[in-house]
């Protein structure tokens, strides 16, 4: 029984998948995922509508990070209050030893909250 809720609850996404998919279709989100080389000009429209599930998941990711990479820019630039960790080293070389500690200081998990707040 349990398989069966799995394969409903997969159904139920890539119906959802499709339904943002269409709605941002229209307003330019095919040819974007086109131009920027995420899904093949064959595939964007069984993409957009959630039939070719890979395709979907993998551009809906892309446009998820890029939208939160906006919001990330707009906050930090209208923040007073930009944690003491070198973010900006971490985003051009991130690695394990360095991640670690900044991710669980006491600094970065209020930034976290404020973004939080601020989205």
């Amino acid at each position: 029984m349990q398989g069966a809720n799995f394969v409903g609850m997969v159904i139920m996404l890539l119906m959802l998948l499709g339904v943002i998919g269409r709605r941002l279709g229209d307003a330019g989100l095919g040819e974007l995922s086109v131009q920027s080389d995420v899904v093949a000009e064959g595939s964007v429209e069984r993409a957009l509508n959630g039939k070719q599930s890979n395709q979907a998941v993998r551009l809906h990711k892309c446009v998820y990070e890029a939208l939160m990479r906006l919001l990330l820019k707009d906050f930090e630039s209208a923040t007073l209050s930009f944690p003491a960790v070198n973010l900006e080293q971490l985003k051009l070389d991130p690695n394990q030893e360095d991640f670690e500690p900044v991710m669980n200081s006491h600094e970065f998990r209020e930034f976290g909250e404020q973004f939080h707040v601020y989205v």
